[in-house]
């Protein structure tokens, strides 16, 4: 159990390249903001609740095709661990 957490978040933070994830994470904030001042928290769980759910969903869908991350598929590459 503890090199499967280790490799997932080896991949978690390598997968994607470190100015890609800052950039996405100002979007995702710039976004709340702004839903937050138009509606409240409501509209930011009403918008955040259903999306984080396809990403949790898409997660595990790509991580079942890919062997855990180790294969090829698609569009996906295998992200090379050191705990391979």
């Amino acid at each position: 159990m503890n090199i499967w957490l280790k490799r997932e978040w080896y991949v978690a933070m390598h997968g994607q390249p470190r100015s890609f994830r800052t950039k996405k994470w100002i979007v995702i904030l710039v976004v709340a903001a702004v839903l937050y001042r138009l509606r409240g928290w409501g509209l930011v769980l009403w918008v955040f609740a259903p999306l984080g759910l396809i990403g949790i969903c898409a997660h595990f869908y790509l991580r079942h095709k890919t062997g855990g991350w180790r294969r090829e598929w698609k569009f996906v590459k295998a992200i090379p661990t050191p705990y391979d």
